[in-house]
């Protein structure tokens, strides 16, 4: 997977579920069961399966972590490079940081689309035109 299919599955990932995969306290998850069962994943969280975003969860450990790095690798089915390495980090940020503030969940997911512009534009990656 490529760093730009990688981009895409994480904005159309948290874009369309409408929120982040954070608790009412603040804190972020690969993989979130919210209140009445809808599953919420975020940003790396989409780019990989439901069933290996719940194994990163109990993993534990942000995007810099080497054993959340080694297991990216395999489910992305590619070696990651620094600059790899470097965007899964801020794209994670991206949706962690915004996720630790206050606001309601248009307002962090607005906040979270303007981080993944910024992040896009800095990668040189396409920003979906339809989100």
């Amino acid at each position: 997977m490529n760093k730009q299919e990688m981009f895409e599955k994480a904005v159309r990932g948290v874009v369309g579920q409408g929120e982040l995969a954070r608790t009412d306290t603040g804190g972020c998850y690969y993989s979130y069961v919210a209140d009445g069962g809808k599953e919420l994943r975020c940003a790396v969280g989409h780019m990989v399966t439901e069933t290996q975003a719940r194994e990163l969860q109990d993993i534990g450990g942000t995007a810099g972590d080497y054993k959340i790095l080694h297991f990216l690798e395999g489910a992305l089915e590619t070696s990651l490079t620094d600059d790899d390495r470097s965007f899964l980090c801020a794209v994670q940020m991206a949706h962690d940081q915004t996720g630790s503030r206050a606001g309601s969940k248009k307002e962090l997911l607005d906040r979270f689309v303007a981080q993944m512009k910024y992040i896009a534009s800095y990668n040189g990656l396409i920003f979906p035109a339809d989100i």
